[in-house]
């Protein structure tokens, strides 16, 4: 007489452990994922900033009037503008018979201009985030000794005036330097909120108009020039 065979219930070790390991290659794909969508947005965001400053600069020195940078918005949204000290334009007597005449100088950055970068990255518009105040820290650390001919080139104001700050104007002199320093921190971000750790960049500008970008993919990763 046959013994009647009951269904088997529950699962096997290995497949338990096969379950497991098509989870853990899951969370990979989606932790890759996100950091492939961070990675390139904290990258644009920090060439937009540094595209608008440096043609700032340039019509500083262009137009031999002093460029303001204005700065508004929040993090997900901030704006940076720049103008000429002679909004309305002018001339200038080049000899007796040429007169240059320019336009108003004036530009602008937009975090929010490009959905893709402004849902993954956010301009910490102060260095007040801990991923921010802590990427700074880290940043002044790794370029203290920088030097070019036993001068330091940042100075140690560089490291706590946001060119995003309002409330602390930022000038671009008419020969291209600066009325102070300051940097410029773009952290990773998810819809608006910074993250933890990830990718995140910094832009220094120092006395002498000089503009430098800094890049690191997370916090035990080096940090690299662009």
């Amino acid at each position: 007489m046959q013994r009647a065979r009951w269904p088997r219930s529950g699962y096997s070790m290995i497949e338990l452990l096969v379950v497991l390991a098509i989870l853990g290659i899951l969370t990979a794909v989606v932790l890759s994922y996100k950091s492939d969508k961070n990675g390139p947005a904290v990258k644009g965001a920090l060439n937009g900033i540094f595209g608008a400053l440096a043609e700032a600069r340039t019509t500083a020195r262009g137009s031999g009037q002093t460029v303001t940078l204005t700065p508004s918005g929040t993090g997900s949204s901030a704006v940076l503008n720049y103008q000429a000290a002679l909004s309305g334009g002018g001339s200038a007597m080049v000899s007796s018979s040429l007169t240059v005449t320019w336009a108003a100088a004036q530009g602008q950055y937009s975090h929010a201009s490009d959905a893709s970068v402004a849902r993954f990255c956010m301009v910490d518009m102060d260095g007040s985030t801990s991923i921010g105040s802590a990427a700074i820290t880290s940043l002044k650390s790794n370029l203290q000794s920088t030097s070019i001919n036993s001068t330091n080139i940042f100075k140690s104001s560089i490291w706590t005036q946001s060119l995003f700050d309002s409330t602390k104007p930022f000038l671009f002199n008419s020969n291209g330097t600066t009325n102070s320093e300051g940097f410029a921190l773009v952290v990773s971000a998810q819809s608006g909120q910074a993250l933890s750790d990830g990718p995140v960049g910094v832009i220094l500008v120092n006395s002498s108009g000089n503009i430098y970008r800094y890049y690191r993919s997370n916090s035990a990763a080096a940090w690299l020039k662009l």
